[in-house]
């Protein structure tokens, strides 16, 4: 919703989605209140900060060693600002915190730094913390045809996808075929889908692995009953 504020899951999970430049433009100005036009080098910035997440999620999940350098070369060199709703510097949906990097001349800059430092203060919290950590990356399963809205993403992040795929699909003969909800969601005990689409959709693709013929059964059923009606 338009009056959400930024935050990185938001970030992270919309970013899958821009398979042009244009709608990452489209997200990026409405976070900054102002008009964002994307140069290559800003792309760049940009994409290596969504890969350094992605890839310190995973080393969460599978129990590797986070890379710390990255992000703390990066917070070294940020200055924190805390405004008010009646702040002239306060625009579009960036919290009250966050990072004062030249909000009027580099808006992405500011997007970009505070995505930055949430990302931290959750890495912080998951590195104190004794309980597992509480953003989890969705179950759902989806047919790789039915994701052509994320083909790209799908493309750059194929070894870490392989790893996040492998763990819930094992060895089924469908898995080249298929790929694994992007999405990570503040999760809850038991819950393992984002979303009741991706739940409802997974349920249907497991029940294809299981049973071959379960679809075109599904769609026989649905014809005898629609002739039942005539």
């Amino acid at each position: 919703m338009a009056s959400e504020k930024l935050n990185w899951i938001d970030f992270l999970n919309e970013s899958c989605t821009w398979e042009t430049k244009a709608l990452a433009e489209q997200f990026l100005s409405g976070i900054a209140g102002s008009t964002i036009k994307l140069t290559p080098v800003e792309t760049s910035h940009m994409s290596d900060l969504e890969s350094y997440m992605r890839e310190q999620l995973a080393s969460i999940h599978f129990r590797r060693k986070l890379d710390l350098e990255y992000i703390n070369e990066r917070l070294s060199k940020l200055q924190l600002e805390l405004t008010d709703s009646k702040s002239k510097r306060r625009r579009g949906r960036l919290p009250s915190l966050s990072p004062s990097s030249s909000i009027e001349n580099n808006p992405l800059q500011r997007i970009l730094d505070s995505v930055l430092f949430q990302f931290a203060c959750f890495l912080g919290e998951t590195i104190d913390s004794e309980t597992p950590y509480t953003v989890a990356r969705c179950e759902a399963i989806y047919k790789t045809t039915s994701l052509k809205d994320c083909k790209s993403f799908y493309k750059k992040f194929r070894s870490l996808e392989n790893s996040w795929k492998e763990e819930i699909l094992d060895d089924s003969p469908m898995a080249p075929d298929l790929e694994r909800c992007a999405d990570f969601f503040i999760s809850a005990p038991g819950t393992k889908f984002c979303t009741d689409i991706c739940r409802f959709n997974s349920f249907a693709v497991r029940k294809q692995i299981e049973i071959p013929s379960y679809q075109a059964e599904k769609q026989r059923r649905y014809r005898e009953r629609q002739k039942s009606k005539s």
